[in-house]
């Protein structure tokens, strides 16, 4: 039997988490549903729950008669603002968005007479 066919009825689809769906995992929570409860319920791993509840969890602080005790507790919201904020960071950097310096540098040290630079080692001169 070939292995690539195992378990190959289900068909798998990757996509983020909408707001929608952290906003039902923050209602979720509040009832005392555990992680692998809440995926089962949205139809996705529980790892990828845990990770949002990782993700969007704030820690808070309980203030009872004079004693703080501090505990975190998951806000869509929060998560929602992460992921937003993870997503920009994560776009790639263009030629054209570097420093107009270093592509002068760059070119006057590969067209120089005595060629003491590759481009790798120049840049790693820079970094």
């Amino acid at each position: 039997m070939n292995m690539s066919n195992i378990n190959s009825t289900r068909k798998s689809s990757y996509s983020h988490l909408s707001a929608t769906e952290r906003g039902e995992i923050a209602a979720y929570l509040k009832m005392g549903k555990k992680p692998a409860e809440i995926a089962r319920l949205l139809g996705r791993h529980r790892s990828t729950i845990c990770r949002e509840i990782k993700r969007g969890s704030v820690e808070q602080v309980k203030d009872k008669n004079g004693k703080q005790t501090f505990f975190n507790a998951y806000f869509a919201d929060s998560g929602q603002r992460v992921y937003e904020t993870n997503r920009q960071k994560s776009s790639y950097l263009k030629l054209n968005d570097c420093s107009a310096r270093f592509i002068e540098q760059l070119e006057s040290a590969l067209t120089a007479n005595i060629r003491l630079h590759s481009v790798d080692s120049f840049v790693r001169l820079t970094k």
